[in-house]
């Protein structure tokens, strides 16, 4: 029993380094891929972007992003995208976040998957980058779609009652960026834009509430720069 024992612990701090030295892989790639990315930070240039997210009643997220995109400037290797609960998440929410990153035809059929490497920034979000099998050359017409499943990352809107945020913000130009949010069965939420007015031309915003999961839609037409647009939501008890 005791030379058991002695392995298990053994064992268990293998691979306690193992993972630890995993981790330092990915600070190491991340940080290596930012390096490259700021080089040339207008190189993808974003025609569409539509992002779904389905809320269940105990805040778990699974969210699709449907992007279309142009190279612009450089070659690219790969493509990052950086996303945030919008909450100080324990870690234990963190580790089951998966993501998934494949192609889509001009037609919408769905193709391959990319290489995926994801890593979590100090300040909470996490890093997705894909890598392109080559580098996309400047011209080429770039489709994919992105899909999470984030445990927990809603829990302030549905466990705590708060008001949450639902909001993208892009650092260079996009032409059209669509945010719908997809509530709970039969939950109905009070709401407020954020980033605009209703009627000054910069977003729209609709709440379809005919159905048995209530929908909300923000539609952004010339996404601003820098600038935070999306709706803010609060479940009606």
């Amino acid at each position: 029993m005791l030379v058991v024992l002695a392995i298990m612990v053994a064992l268990t701090g293998d691979r306690r380094r193992l993972l630890g030295e995993l981790e330092e892989q990915k600070h190491l790639v991340r940080s290596y891929g930012d390096a490259l990315w700021e080089q040339h930070p207008r190189n993808f240039r974003v025609l569409s972007w539509e992002q779904t997210a389905y809320i269940e009643a105990n805040g778990d997220t699974r969210e699709f992003i449907v992007i279309h995109a142009v190279i612009e400037g450089q070659d690219a290797p790969f493509v990052r995208l950086r996303f945030g609960a919008g909450w100080p998440q324990p870690k234990r929410y963190q580790r089951k976040v998966s993501v998934n990153v494949r192609s889509v035809a001009v037609d919408g059929r769905p193709g391959t998957r990319f290489r995926v490497t994801k890593d979590w920034m100090p300040d909470g979000r996490i890093s997705v980058m894909s890598h392109f099998t080559t580098p996309a050359a400047v011209g080429t017409d770039v489709r994919l779609r992105m899909e999470w499943v984030w445990p927990g990352k809603s829990v302030p809107l549905t466990s705590r009652r708060n008001p949450d945020d639902f909001t993208f913000k892009f650092g260079n130009p996009v032409e059209r960026a669509v945010y719908r949010v997809i509530l709970p069965i039969g939950a109905a939420v009070y709401w407020e834009p954020i980033g605009f007015r209703i009627g000054d031309g910069v977003a729209t915003l609709a709440v379809d509430e005919s159905g048995e999961r209530t929908h909300v839609t923000v539609d952004v037409q010339r996404m601003p720069v820098s600038r935070k647009v999306g709706v803010r939501l609060e479940l009606k008890k």
